[in-house]
């Protein structure tokens, strides 16, 4: 397997204020994307530890699902928890910080048995994973059609911040799951909402440039941006080809 990853702030913005995550570790088959929400403090932070609680867990999808997030929603609120200075934030931004971070999120996990490359997916929210045949795509997960896309997605809650104790059961979001194998000649593309979006409307253009041109990317998309074309969002993108 090998992969390429691409990802931008939303136009007008610093780079420090990207709120999207994407952590992957090839030997482990486990890849996982984030999209914190902007309405929420911190949420950069809180999809990060989503990201990487996910990348590093033990607990095997093939296996375990009903475990998976609230291990991950545990982890993840230590992680979120220690990384916020809460004692030095100012008076307006920890009133505000007090009612945590959200941030919408799907994993993959990927293992080969029997000679087949066998996948299980978990998702809540709208960032998505699509498997492409050529330049189409065969399997959408879990949004299904372009304008299902809306403002209010589904999304993972960090529990509240200081002065609430760390250690916080905190409520458990609705989880989908999809699974299935892979077959030859097809790669994954993983992407936040409006990086998604786009790659469901112009499916043959993107793979294209994914697969022959990816470098591009760094002008191509700023200007598709600029034009209307991919709403001004932050924009995470990585695709995954599998090799011999």
């Amino acid at each position: 397997m090998k992969i390429k990853n691409f990802h931008i702030s939303k136009l007008g913005n610093p780079s420090r204020e990207y709120e999207d995550s994407l952590n992957f570790d090839l030997e482990k088959g486990r890849f996982a994307i984030a999209d914190g929400a902007s309405g929420s403090t911190f949420s950069d932070i809180w999809a990060e530890s989503l990201t990487q609680t996910f990348v590093n867990s033990r607990i095997d999808l093939f296996e375990n699902t009903n475990e998976i997030m609230e291990d991950m929603i545990s982890t993840s609120r230590e992680y979120w928890y220690d990384n916020i200075n809460w004692k030095a934030l100012p008076w307006f931004l920890k009133n505000k910080s007090i009612s945590g971070s959200y941030s919408t999120f799907l994993g993959l996990q990927i293992k080969k048995t029997t000679g087949k490359l066998m996948f299980k997916s978990i998702s809540v929210g709208d960032s998505c994973m699509f498997i492409i045949d050529g330049v189409k795509i065969k399997v959408s997960f879990p949004i299904k059609f372009p304008d299902q896309f809306g403002n209010n997605p589904k999304l993972i809650w960090s529990g509240q911040g200081f002065p609430v104790k760390k250690k916080l059961k905190v409520p458990e979001p609705e989880l989908s799951e999809f699974s299935g194998s892979f077959e030859n000649n097809q790669a994954v593309v993983l992407a936040t909402d409006a990086a998604a979006k786009w790659v469901m409307e112009n499916t043959e253009y993107a793979m294209d440039i994914f697969l022959n041109d990816f470098q591009s990317l760094d002008s191509r998309i700023p200007k598709l941006i600029d034009e209307g074309k991919i709403r001004n969002d932050d924009f995470t993108v990585a695709i995954l080809e599998f090799t011999d």
